[in-house]
């Protein structure tokens, strides 16, 4: 499991360190009206029916539903026939590299061939069954992505076009999609990448709506925000600010990530993220983010932004989300408790 977390520091890295992928942002559709799809051309045949795009606009800001349901389709039914064949090469040629040029461009987004959700499904009937199970509960998803967004937009407007899109989680990592309670979320500026297992979707309407706030609020931050070095404690405050947000819209959803510490747990994670500030070391990284250590808790990073964040928003409660979601990290640390924690940094 520690591939998995990888991925976090290497996104990590992509989209402060030059890989922000969409600064260049998408061009908005001129719509005649608030709702439309357009039929997104096949080659091969396969029994996915959504294989559209659903587009929204909530007053300036537009919204491309996109379902990438088709592809892993297309690519399980291959390996399935020709079970010989490589899976990275068949995978990497109908679903990866087609989906990382369509949201990233043809330079961009290489980020992509090392995240887990987009390594190889081995089990290609299971991936055929939940294709066809997403595409079954399209609707609904579309329902609850949309609901989301709309809130989302209007606490914090971006006002330019994003891309989300629908993708089946990876049942190569079955821990981490049952630890995530089946839905999970990557995001760059203008683009959100939903992975959800459709066995998780009974009673979980709200779980989805949340990940997509907290997605949503990354892409408005990265789309006002200039490259910066890598630096755990301003992760931490991102995602803090991802979950404070999302809670603010869906207040009965509390993850465990954001589970309160206790004084003497703010006291080890603050001591151990200013030591390994500015690592490049991708297992420092996984510890500070998942695994935790015998200094750490698991999830430091996400609960240690949490905490800072509740800090700040109790202190400074006339601050618009708007506002606190451009502002740069060290000057909310500064308003809060924590202030000592960065002064000399």
């Amino acid at each position: 499991m520690k591939k998995l977390y990888f991925v976090a520091f290497i996104v990590f890295l992509s989209i402060l360190t030059g890989c922000e992928e969409s600064h260049e942002e998408n061009q908005p559709v001129v719509l005649d009206s608030t709702e439309n799809t357009k039929e997104v051309t096949e080659k091969e045949t396969s029994p996915i029916k959504n294989t559209t795009i659903s587009e929204f606009s909530v007053e300036n800001q537009h919204f491309k539903f996109i379902p990438l349901l088709d592809s892993y389709y297309k690519y399980a039914d291959h390996m399935e026939q020709n079970p010989l064949d490589s899976r990275s090469e068949t995978f990497s040629s109908k679903v990866l590299q087609p989906f990382r040029e369509e949201a990233f461009g043809e330079e961009r987004g290489v980020f992509l061939e090392y995240e887990p959700q987009f390594e190889p499904p081995r089990n290609a009937s299971k991936i055929k069954d939940d294709v066809q199970m997403l595409d079954k509960e399209y609707d609904h998803i579309l329902s609850l992505v949309k609901d989301s967004l709309e809130k989302s937009s209007k606490m914090l407007p971006v006002g330019s076009t994003t891309n989300v899109y629908l993708i089946p989680f990876n049942p190569n990592y079955l821990n981490f999609m049952r630890e995530m309670d089946g839905a999970y979320g990557l995001a760059s500026s203008n683009v959100i990448m939903l992975f959800i297992n459709p066995e998780y979707l009974k009673d979980n309407d709200d779980h989805i709506k949340y990940i997509t706030a907290h997605e949503y609020q990354h892409t408005a931050h990265y789309s006002s925000s200039q490259p910066q070095q890598p630096d755990l404690i301003i992760y931490s405050l991102r995602e803090g600010e991802a979950d404070t947000f999302a809670q603010m819209l869906y207040p009965e959803q509390k993850p465990e990530w954001t589970k309160e510490l206790t004084a003497r747990e703010v006291d080890a994670i603050w001591e151990w993220a200013i030591k390994n500030r500015q690592t490049n070391d991708r297992n420092v990284f996984n510890e500070f983010v998942e695994t935790g250590n015998s200094m750490i808790p698991k999830k430091s990073a996400y609960r240690l932004g949490y905490e800072i964040m509740q800090d700040f928003i109790s202190r400074n409660p006339n601050v618009s989300v708007e506002d606190w979601s451009s502002m740069d990290p060290i000057e909310i640390i500064n308003q809060t408790k924590y202030a000592n924690k960065v002064k000399n940094e």
